[in-house]
Formats: C-alpha cells, sequence, structure tokens
C-alpha cells in the first residue's frame, strides 16, 4: 500500500512540476518578484545565485522597465 501511494504521490508531482516549467512569463511587466532563500551571513546561496542570475539574465535585459520586488525570510 506503501509503495502504491508513494508512486501516485511522485506521479501527480511530475505532472505537476513539468506542467509549471513550460509556462510563458508575460513581457513588459510592471512588477517581477525574485522568491529569496534564507542568507546566512553575507554571502548569498546557489539557489538565490540562480534565481537572480535567471531574473537578471533571462528577463530583465529584456524588459528594463520593470521593477524588481526581491523577497526573504525572517527566522
Amino acid at each position: 500500500m506503501f509503495i502504491v501511494a508513494l508512486s501516485s504521490f511522485i506521479l501527480v508531482e511530475g505532472c505537476i512540476v513539468l506542467r509549471e516549467m513550460g509556462f510563458d512569463v508575460p513581457q513588459n511587466s510592471d512588477y517581477l518578484i525574485v522568491l529569496g532563500t534564507r542568507v546566512r551571513g553575507e554571502k548569498i546561496s546557489l539557489f538565490l545565485k540562480a534565481r537572480l542570475d535567471k531574473a537578471l539574465c533571462e528577463y530583465l535585459n529584456e524588459n528594463p522597465n520593470t521593477q524588481v520586488i526581491l523577497s526573504g525570510a525572517n527566522d
């Protein structure tokens, strides 16, 4: 029973991830929200760097008038 439940969960989550990965981002949006991660010290994590690079290189260079909102967490 556990294997059936786990397999179902993996299948459903896989479908959700694959469906959301291919969405089209609207061009010339007023705002772009970049989700943050915890920063320890003054060095950002690889995950946050990847998000910021993607926002800068793939969106903001083509849409320079978009305002960027960076989010973060507070522990």
